[in-house]
């Protein structure tokens, strides 16, 4: 294969990445609380005294827009200490859109920004990373269920843009269960 074709079949497969779209996370029925608990990883530090529970990662888009989110929380001494929504967001843009905000149902959520990042740039667009933390109650996020055993959160940048989110009954339950059960 000369170089033109293996060009051609690069861009084709690049192409097929972007349309499609991809995932880099296993893939969970969002509505199986089993199968959600099973990917829900528990990591204990014995010199520190803490445990991390967190997952499944959600991950929604393609190569060039990016999202993954998942639920984490810290236990220190069997007490909990935190618990989060991790939103890492992916873009591509001429500028950061400096994501800060979070709701649901009319509930604000404190946000706290982890890193941000810029991984590409060309022709004055790059690709850029924000990370966040997102404190969230399992129980109140429970309260907050709709009808369909959904809880949608959305994540505004600076121009008021929202990014959706969500976490079904099923997850809210295999996480509480994991959590609660760690040491």
């Amino acid at each position: 294969m000369n170089f033109r074709n293996r060009l051609k079949a690069a861009a084709l497969a690049l192409t097929l990445i972007n349309v499609t779209g991809c995932t880099t996370a296993p893939s969970v029925d969002p509505y199986n609380q089993d199968q959600i608990e099973a990917n829900i990883s528990v990591r204990h530090d014995q010199f520190k005294g803490q445990t991390w529970v967190t997952g499944p990662k959600t991950t929604i888009g393609h190569m060039f827009k990016n999202h993954s989110w998942f639920l984490r929380g810290l236990k220190r001494g069997g007490r909990p200490i935190l618990t989060q929504v991790y939103f890492s967001i992916r873009y591509s843009a001429y500028e950061w859109r400096f994501y800060q905000g979070a709701a649901a149902n009319g509930t604000l959520f404190e946000v706290t920004k982890i890193a941000q990042r810029v991984s590409a740039c060309s022709g004055g667009s790059c690709t850029y990373t924000e990370d966040l933390g997102i404190a969230v109650n399992i129980e109140q996020l429970e309260s907050m269920l709709n009808e369909n055993g959904m809880v949608l959160i959305g994540v505004s940048d600076r121009y008021g843009n929202n990014i959706v989110i969500n976490f079904t009954k099923a997850h809210l339950a295999a996480f509480k269960n994991k959590f609660n059960s760690a040491d």
